[in-house]
């Protein structure tokens, strides 16, 4: 029987283990015998041991011949212990050496591997100071020129401003010389106060007194096409109240039986005491008024898109309605607003004059002045603040049994207020006749487009009276 000295296969697994309790010599007679000396002895050890230690690198011991130097001829316990401290002290100095050079191995490539990092990482954070500082400076270059382009508007608007208000202080310095300079119509004493009113067509018999709308500037001139095409026919009066046109200013609050009673003084002034009342818008308010007022004295009324009682009825929008926009335009015209507008387009006003007439550059000039320096004043803004006041005056009114009236509406305000034309109806139902026509156009134009046929219309009314 051989001798032999055999070890087990070791297993692969997660933790290798060298089983060396199994390491064993079966029988000692041969080297008793001589047959293998103890200097003879060699034990093939082939086997491979995985190192799993926390470095996790691999330990090859192959074909290791370990030396029996003792004598294990006495016993064979003392050889098997023999072979196995041999096998433990080869394999912990094959290991150790290895793991050591290992070790420097991954030292070393850590080493360089962390250096690697390290270098990526400067040469990445120089990177991102660069972009950080270059986009600062963007940052900042985009904010300088964003702050020069609106010191640079600030400037220039600034500019505009100083040149806007030096050109509105000279504006309204030449604008108040020239109208103290204007000059047109007829001045009629009313109550001690300058009232001014123009006559056309003063050969005629039968008159027509005009009664303004609200806010016209220069009633004179604003209707001036109107009393034109009537003048055919009829001696046309257009009066210009207190606050309007070249009228003076007066103190007494604008009420519609005071303004009322101021026009029938005028007229009185003027020695009519026979006329036909034509109101516009607002006119006919007071046209209302006074023909409950004088009866006697008003053959007939014509209205011209005239406000009528109970209008306000119908009528949602702020009770205070023409007394602010007056407000607003005003200050519009303080600021040199209205002006500017003006001179970009002649008709940019509220109120402004109609193109189907050909005025001469006098009288546009004139008119835009009026506008802008007496069209919007205090009167005229107590007369719109008052509007609703005056209507309740007249809420109950009619217009008189022995009036014979035709009125006039446009197809704005006809489509704008519900039974704006039926209140016009109503209004004149006890009067000798009551007709209502309806016009295409807005309450400040129309009478004008309309002119030839409202004055064949009025030719038809006056010709059955005096029948």
């Amino acid at each position: 029987m051989e001798n032999s000295v055999a070890m087990t296969d070791i297993t692969e697994a997660t933790d290798v283990k060298i089983l060396l309790n199994h390491v064993d010599i079966s029988d000692s007679s041969d080297i008793l015998n001589g047959e293998r000396s103890k200097n003879d002895i060699n034990l093939d050890i082939a086997t491979e041991i995985t190192d799993t230690t926390e470095i996790g690198i691999p330990i090859d011991l192959q074909d290791s011949e370990i030396s029996i130097e003792q004598d294990c001829a006495t016993s064979v316990e003392e050889c098997n212990n023999l072979v196995k401290k041999e096998i433990k002290d080869a394999f912990k100095k094959t290991n150790s050496e290895d793991t050591l050079k290992k070790i420097n191995s991954k030292i070393d490539f850590e080493k360089t591997k962390n250096k690697e990092d390290i270098e990526i990482n400067i040469n990445d954070n120089e990177m991102e100071n660069e972009n950080e500082k270059n986009t600062k400076n963007k940052k900042i270059s985009i904010k300088n020129i964003i702050k020069f382009i609106l010191k640079a508007i600030l400037w220039i608007i600034s500019l505009l401003l100083l040149v806007h208000i030096f050109y509105n202080i000279m504006c309204n310095i030449i604008e108040n010389q020239k109208l103290d300079t204007y000059y047109y119509g007829r001045e009629v004493d009313v109550n001690g106060h300058k009232m001014v009113i123009e006559i056309t067509g003063e050969n005629n018999e039968q008159t027509i007194v005009l009664l303004p709308g609200y806010s016209v500037p220069s009633p004179v001139l604003y209707y001036k096409p109107i009393a034109e095409t009537f003048s055919k026919n009829y001696k046309v009066i257009t009066i210009e109240p207190f606050g309007y046109g070249l009228s003076e200013m007066v103190e007494e609050e604008r009420t519609v039986e005071q303004i009322s009673s101021e026009i029938h003084t005028c007229l009185q002034q003027l020695k009519i005491d026979k006329y036909y009342l034509m109101g516009h818008f607002i006119g006919g308010i007071y046209s209302t008024y006074l023909m409950n007022k004088y009866p006697k004295e008003i053959i007939g009324f014509i209205g011209l898109d005239n406000t009528v009682p109970k209008f306000e009825e119908y009528d949602k929008s702020d009770p205070e309605i023409l007394g602010k926009t007056s407000r607003n335009i005003n200050i519009l015209n303080i600021l040199g607003i209205s002006r500017l507008q003006s001179l970009i387009k002649p008709t940019n006003l509220y109120v402004p004059l109609t193109d189907t007439y050909k005025y001469s550059n006098d009288e546009k000039d004139m008119f835009r002045n009026f506008y802008i320096h007496k069209g919007f004043n205090k009167l005229v803004r107590e007369e719109g603040y008052n509007l609703r006041k005056n209507l309740a005056v007249i809420h109950d009114m009619k217009f008189p049994k022995n009036i014979t009236s035709i009125q006039f509406l446009s197809t704005s305000n006809n489509e704008k207020y519900p039974n704006y034309k039926q209140i016009h109806i109503d209004v004149g139902k006890e009067s000798i006749s009551n007709e209502v026509d309806v016009l295409k156009g807005d309450s400040d134009n129309f009478l004008f487009i309309h002119r030839d046929d409202i004055l064949k219309k009025i030719n038809d009314m006056t010709k059955s009276i005096n029948e």
